[in-house]
């Protein structure tokens, strides 16, 4: 009988109380895109932005469902509490009250209640939202919007990391390159720098022995003395180690001279005893095979030289560069002139 009774009450209460449920649902919505969108603010990660609007959707359809459910799905007496409101001085709820009472006043009361509900069209069942829920809902839903609006407007993108590299010297050389050498009073670091952004490539730079003493390596195993580092993804510091030159090769650190090639002037008529010159190992570059010391080194050099000064496309400082690694691969051959 109540279901019969009460349903197009049922179903005009329910339309009114999702409307409600979903004003509940907007502030929930509007809620995660503030806190979302300056969240995407503080971590530059712009990407993020769709994941807050779907995030701000989920929790307007998630919020209403269960405020819905959970306090506004409507029910026998909450219909009858929101009929009786209209005007009918709780008939209605008596009514029902009184449901299973069999005597007379009883059922007198419940026809005229069924009278009064007759009088009640289903549309006066509306929801009204209230002055402060409407003021928060309207205040959260700008700030969220707003918010929103900005981030996806503004430029996030982070500026590229930038690593400081550290070069040194264990030995007596030195360093050229475009690097920094003293500190803004102008007293000489005890560690050259040069900053590079993030994949990005270093400035080249080349240790150069003084005479005397031969580059031997880097400290992290780089055995050319010009070096560029590419694609830098970390700082780092390293070292350029020298060593002084040993004509005798007694006192030599590593002892790993090679026996020396044959002469082309044949079994030692000169002062290098027939031995037609001291072959180095660390001498062996490129191929493996020729030996770039002595007259090999010389002759390049001089084509090197004559060819950079020709031509006048190349700055300047590039030609300083190719003559400091000149400067810098060049070794001791004391017995280069020996054999005849």
């Amino acid at each position: 009988m109540k279901k019969q009774l009460f349903k197009k009450y049922y179903t005009r209460a329910a339309v009114e109380n999702l409307k409600r449920a979903l004003i509940y649902g907007l502030i929930a919505a509007f809620s995660v895109l503030l806190v979302g969108s300056v969240t995407v603010l503080i971590t530059a990660n712009k990407a993020a932005l769709v994941t807050v609007a779907i995030l701000a959707a989920a929790a307007l359809v998630v919020s209403a469902a269960v405020i819905f459910l959970i306090f506004l799905r409507p029910t026998t007496i909450s219909v009858v509490k929101q009929l009786d409101a209209l005007g009918l001085h709780e008939r209605l709820l008596t009514m029902v009250e009184l449901e299973k009472d069999t005597s007379y006043i009883a059922m007198k009361q419940r026809e005229d209640a069924k009278a009064a509900l007759r009088t009640v069209s289903p549309g006066a069942i509306k929801f009204v939202i209230s002055l402060p829920l409407l003021l928060a809902t309207i205040a959260i839903g700008l700030l969220g919007v707003g918010v929103t609006t900005v981030t996806a407007l503004v430029d996030l993108e982070k500026p590229p990391q930038k690593f400081e590299l550290l070069y040194g010297t264990i030995g007596k050389g030195a360093l050229t390159g475009d690097l920094v050498f003293e500190d803004e009073k102008g007293e000489t670091l005890r560690l050259a720098y040069q900053i590079v952004e993030e994949n990005q490539d270093a400035k080249p730079v080349v240790a150069v022995p003084e005479r005397g003493w031969a580059f031997v390596t880097w400290s992290d195993g780089l055995k050319d003395p010009y070096r560029l580092d590419a694609g830098v993804f970390e700082g780092f510091t390293v070292y350029a180690l020298f060593e002084e030159l040993d004509e005798t090769n007694e006192d030599h650190p590593e002892k790993d001279f090679l026996p020396p090639p044959p002469s082309e002037g044949g079994n030692g008529g000169g002062q290098g005893g027939g031995s037609g010159g001291v072959y180095v190992e660390r001498n062996m570059v490129i191929d493996g095979k020729t030996y770039y010391g002595g007259k090999t080194f010389e002759n390049a050099y001089k084509d090197a030289i004559s060819e950079l000064s020709q031509d006048s496309n190349i700055p300047d400082r590039l030609k300083d560069l190719v003559s400091d690694y000149f400067d810098a691969i060049e070794k001791s051959d004391p017995n280069a002139e020996g054999g005849d």
